[in-house]
């Protein structure tokens, strides 16, 4: 369970890092060796902690493991989960209306001992936080730029790409 700002027991382990509003994260499921509380199903807690209000999708995707995506509050209670967006995809996502405050996103699978990539990324947040990032980039126009987060290489390439922009992204 979490308690205040802090993961205090044994799912400490859990949290593979900090969701940061509109970013998009790139992970190796199961990276930690935490479980579902009573279940032996392998669990990634994301930290998100909001600023202001966030209204939007939050999409979790893996070509290679039957997602099941969830949203918990600041003392880990459940709020919302999904297995599958619609019966054509198992890929998830939720559709949240979000007051500012500390939440956690949870990376399960529908079938345990499953592994694999997957990306969770936050569609409407990204989308405006690219178009600043690109914005930023465009006015500075710089020959390459670096970034340590596989989500955001792939983000930047793409957002460069439609906008013409001859700039290199590298790791």
């Amino acid at each position: 369970t979490c308690e205040g700002e802090e993961v205090v027991n044994n799912c400490a382990d859990c949290i593979a890092g900090v969701a940061l509003p509109g970013e998009s994260l790139a992970g190796d499921f199961p990276a930690t060796a935490c479980t579902v509380p009573g279940g032996a199903e392998a669990l990634e807690l994301w930290r998100l902690e909001l600023e202001e209000p966030f209204v939007g999708s939050i999409l979790l995707e893996s070509e290679d493991f039957d997602t099941i995506l969830g949203l918990l509050d600041r003392d880990c209670g459940p709020l919302s989960e999904n297995d599958d967006c619609d019966q054509t995809t198992v890929n998830s996502c939720l559709q949240v209306d979000l007051d500012p405050g500390v939440y956690f996103l949870s990376v399960t699978s529908f079938e345990p001992g499953s592994a694999g990539t997957y990306n969770l990324t936050q569609p409407e947040m990204s989308k405006e936080v690219l178009a600043r990032k690109l914005d930023a980039l465009e006015a500075a126009d710089p020959d390459v730029v670096a970034t340590g987060n596989p989500g955001c290489i792939m983000q930047l390439r793409a957002g460069l790409a439609e906008r013409n922009l001859d700039i290199l992204v590298r790791h």
